[in-house]
């Protein structure tokens, strides 16, 4: 486990004017309803944590003893954790409160970075993440020095940029949720597979209904072609699991020129898109569908809500969602019956590309 480190800055070690790099384990970050904490940690021992208490941050820094480095070597190199990747994070679409917790790790020649939005996404690999989440609690118990909130208070964040190469990742990032809140941005990408000519999407759709208990969600990207994707997740519970479907399929050209017709529409070709200052935020009563759209003068991006409020301190989405009608009336007898298989959620990519 020794070579779980950052390296900070480059030069020659020979050098007696070069002084020699900052080398890191682990960076942990917690939040919850109870509270906020953070820990940067140094392969030397040294430790920086923050715990916010209330209004105010309190700042340590001290220093783990041989036997305490080598204690959290080991939970840094249990085989659940070095194997876990983000897609197999998988997030619940009812969730019982925010529950983010974020893990930094060098693994020799790449980075490792775990993040968690919700107890529920933590529970499955519980037994690799307690001894993390209890070396937060305990780093405060062990001798060290306060600093004041001015003078030490940095997120936990190492003094300078880290100029090590990341590893990408497997495969995109889902749009981040928050209670009762969908944050995320709206857009068309463009599909392309090897040697050959790029595929030029038609149209985009996320989806997300909840109502007595029961979530809903789906997403879906459709090409001039007619390929398409779909992906649905629905939880009935918030102690449920999650049934994830997929499927994969193209439409027939009179199906493509049906779709072109509606999405031609006035109905759907008027409304315009007035994301609110701050970011897209959309109150999340009843059904919420995201569209993208190709025109020729560019990408239309409209969000429809089944509630609509007069009150500017919401927004709640550009038009009512019976605007849409014909356009989800299509899309559940030409996509969505066709049939979906179980999809393995690690093979989730939310519709940012086909197949």
């Amino acid at each position: 486990m020794r070579e779980l480190i950052f390296v900070l800055g480059f030069g020659s070690m020979l050098s007696p004017q070069v002084a020699p790099p900052t080398v890191y384990l682990v960076r942990l970050d917690h939040s919850n309803h109870e509270g906020h904490a953070c820990t940067l940690i140094q392969a030397s021992g040294d430790f920086h944590l923050e715990v916010d208490a209330r209004d105010t941050t309190r700042v340590f820094e001290g220093q783990l003893n041989q036997t305490q480095i080598e204690s959290l070597e080991r939970s840094l190199g249990d085989s659940t954790l070095e194997k876990l990747s983000q897609p197999k994070i998988e997030e619940p679409l009812i969730s019982n409160g925010r529950d983010a917790l974020e893990i930094s790790i060098f693994r020799n020649d790449h980075w490792q970075e775990l993040r968690f939005e919700t107890a529920e996404s933590q529970a499955p690999f519980g037994k690799s993440l307690a001894p993390l989440l209890r070396w937060l609690t305990k780093l405060e118990k062990l001798p060290h020095r306060e600093l004041s909130e001015d003078a030490g208070k940095n997120n936990c964040l190492p003094p300078k940029k880290l100029t090590l190469k990341r590893r990408p990742p497997a495969l995109p990032e889902s749009p981040p949720k928050t209670q009762g809140l969908v944050r995320a941005p709206i857009a068309v990408p463009s599909a392309t597979a090897p040697d050959a000519a790029p595929i030029s999407i038609l149209f985009g759709m996320f989806s997300f209904r909840i109502a007595q208990g029961r979530a809903h969600q789906s997403c879906m990207l459709i090409a001039d072609d007619g390929q398409y994707r779909f992906e649905e997740r629905v939880q009935i519970s918030s102690t449920k699991p999650i049934r994830t479907q997929g499927s994969l399929g193209r439409l027939s050209a009179e199906e493509i020129s049906q779709l072109r017709q509606i999405l031609d529409s006035p109905n759907l070709a008027n409304i315009r898109h007035h994301e609110p200052a701050g970011g897209l935020v959309v109150r999340m009563m009843g059904d919420l569908v995201r569209l993208s759209i190709r025109r020729t003068s560019g990408v239309q991006e409209i969000v429809l809500s089944s509630h609509q409020h007069s009150s500017g301190y919401f927004y709640s989405g550009d038009a009512d969602l019976g605007r849409a009608r014909d356009l989800l009336e299509f899309l559940s007898k030409h996509v969505e019956s066709k049939g979906s298989e179980n999809l393995d959620p690690s093979l989730r990519n939310d519709c940012k590309e086909l197949p």
